[in-house]
């Protein structure tokens, strides 16, 4: 098995671009984070592309809120067991109305504390609407609270409602699925300009390809060799 540190299993990962052969994490120390990698964004079955515009726009302005909000720290052991109850809690239960989070010590229910967040971070989608001259980024909100509101709106229990309705096995229906978002990615049509760009791109990566594989000189023991040394130990 191969395990390196910039694939450790979180829900939000910390990235910085590396150079070759260089260790993520001396990548992370010495230069910082660059970006953060949102993990299960691209898993929506209604999306051909796995993610939709308006989890898009939301996710712009969630992580706004995220990046300008005071936050609470976790313990010193950097685990927060509330927190990590009330992801277990929600996503096994999410959609039971008699489900109970606890926030500060206290219960509350997933529709009233989803809305106090919303209704934070819609401030800051409002102001990215008035940036880039749009009313996408509150629609997504808009979106978000009709989840809250109704839970048969939910990406779950959409599933589960075409399943009833189809009467296809879970298997059948995933297939099926599959097989639509394919062809509805497959005979989609691209403008010139894009396609340009796209063989453009090809053609550039074929050629750093071979530029990277013919100046390559040393074996995969030597590689992993280097790699391994080139850890950088916190201090």
């Amino acid at each position: 098995m191969l395990q390196i540190e910039n694939e450790y299993y979180s829900t939000i990962r910390p990235k910085r671009t590396t150079a070759r052969g260089e260790r993520p994490i001396t990548a992370l120390m010495e230069r910082g984070i660059q970006y953060v990698e949102i993990r299960c964004l691209d898993i929506d079955p209604f999306s051909a592309v796995g993610i939709s515009n308006a989890t898009c726009h939301f996710m712009d302005a969630f992580l706004l809120f995220c990046a300008v909000h005071d936050s609470r720290l976790f313990p010193y052991d950097g685990f927060c067991e509330e927190s990590q109850a009330n992801f277990t809690d929600v996503v096994n239960r999410g959609r039971d109305p008699a489900l109970r989070l606890t926030s500060n010590g206290e219960d509350i229910s997933i529709p009233v504390w989803g809305n106090q967040l919303l209704d934070q971070i819609a401030l800051y989608a409002k102001e990215l609407d008035i940036a880039f001259s749009t009313t996408q980024y509150s629609a997504a909100i808009q979106e978000q609270r009709h989840k809250l509101d109704d839970v048969s709106a939910t990406p779950s229990a959409r599933i589960l409602q075409e399943l009833r309705d189809s009467g296809l096995s879970f298997a059948d229906y995933t297939q099926l699925q599959s097989q639509r978002l394919t062809d509805e990615l497959r005979f989609g049509e691209l403008s010139a300009d894009t396609e340009q760009k796209m063989r453009a791109s090809v053609k550039k990566s074929l050629e750093d390809q071979a530029e990277i594989e013919a100046s390559d000189n040393e074996s995969f023991d030597e590689y992993v060799e280097r790699y391994m040394a080139a850890l950088k130990r916190p201090e």
